[in-house]
């Protein structure tokens, strides 16, 4: 932190910050020293959230998230809409490269992804892809990319589940070119992040 809040409510904001931003549950130690705060200060902030329910004792002398922070995190959370954050980016995507563009995202109930937004080129001759649409993803690039960064007990399971391609009835590429293509995407992905930092 470079400078040290001032003032009860800029406290209060920072507190909520690292409250939210830290473990589950934390001690009022552990929670002085991230705040910089001396323990009084702390332990005085910390009371007003307990009060407002955002914090709950834990165990020992421990606090956690309250009900109140978990209910309003929910609520933001519930409000939050993918497909509308992406647009700006897929019609980038589809201005600079003339192809249709897609946000997919994992669904861990179905275990599919699920189009969230797509942007289609103007061409004709084009791929078309509807929002909602479910995309088995041992198939195709969009799957590949979402399943080279689950967990690889997940991935398996996601592989065994599908046998045949949905569209050309082909059986499902072997492990070995799964991993292959993982590995070319994630170290590809790698690099675009380091550059970009």
């Amino acid at each position: 932190m470079t400078t040290t809040p001032s003032g009860s409510g800029e406290r209060l904001l920072h507190m909520i910050r690292l409250i939210a931003a830290g473990p589950e549950t934390f001690s009022l130690a552990e929670i002085s020293g991230r705040a910089e705060l001396p323990m009084s200060s702390v332990h005085r902030l910390l009371k007003t959230l307990e009060k407002a329910g955002f914090l709950e004792r834990g165990a020992g002398q421990t606090y956690r998230h309250g009900r109140e922070l978990q209910r309003i995190a929910s609520l933001i959370v519930s409000r939050f809409d993918i497909g509308r954050c992406a647009q700006a980016v897929l019609e980038t995507l589809v201005r600079d490269f003339h192809e249709t563009a897609a946000l997919c995202v994992y669904s861990p109930p179905t275990r599919k992804g699920v189009i969230a937004e797509a942007v289609l080129t103007p061409h004709p001759l084009r791929f078309a892809i509807e929002k909602g649409a479910e995309v088995a993803l041992p198939w195709g690039s969009m799957g590949h990319a979402i399943l080279a960064y689950l967990p690889p007990a997940e991935t398996e399971l996601i592989i065994r589940m599908e046998n045949t391609g949905p569209l050309t009835g082909r059986p499902r590429p072997t492990r070995q070119i799964l991993e292959a293509d993982f590995q070319r995407r994630f170290s590809k992905a790698t690099r675009s992040w380091e550059a970009s930092v």
